[in-house]
Order: C-alpha cells, then structure tokens, then sequence
C-alpha cells in the first residue's frame, strides 16, 4: 500500500483500510478502481481543506483567536520564523487592512 510506504511507523494494513473506509463514509476520501486496487482521493482540494482544518484549530485551540494563535507560534522558542515570512505576514495584513478585513 502506497499509504503505508509514507509513514515512519505503520500500521497494519487492516488498520488502514480501515480508517479509509471510515474516511470514505465521512466523506472526506472517494474510492475508485484501478485494476485490483482501491485508490483513494480526497474529496476537496487541497487548499480548501487546510483551511477548514486551520478553523477548527483556531475554534479548538485559541476560541477563534487568529492572534491568539499567531502570538503563540511567534512566541515559542522552537519557532523558526525568517524575516521572509515576516515580510508576508505584514504584506497579508496590510492587504487586509485595504480591504476592510
């Protein structure tokens, strides 16, 4: 299994299958056929999904708080963050602020 080839420390195959059939009962995966083989895609793209994930971590993690959540990652001393991504956070600020975000 292609998934199983991904992960440092996998699980057994059952156990994979069984999570994607639980994945495709909730809709997020659809399963077609490709010879004898179930393949497995995901529902929404990319970008749409890592942002309904980021909202339900923000909700979760920081009551809906995005400078919660920005603070905290600024604040820890594990976070990496280069005068790059910087210059793109206050690009994205000042962007919003232009649009009455």
């Amino acid at each position: 299994m292609e998934v199983l080839a991904e992960l440092s420390d996998p699980p057994s195959d059952k156990s994979v299958r069984g999570l994607l059939q639980v994945l495709e009962r909730k809709g997020h995966v659809r399963r077609s056929k490709r010879g004898r083989e179930n393949v497995y895609s995901p529902t929404l793209p990319r970008k749409r999904a890592g942002l309904q994930a980021f909202r339900h971590l923000l909700e979760t993690f920081f009551d809906g708080s995005l400078d919660d959540a920005v603070a905290s990652h600024l604040e820890s001393p594990k976070s990496k963050v280069s005068a790059e991504e910087l210059e793109k956070l206050r690009s994205a600020i000042e962007k919003a602020r232009r649009e009455g975000h």
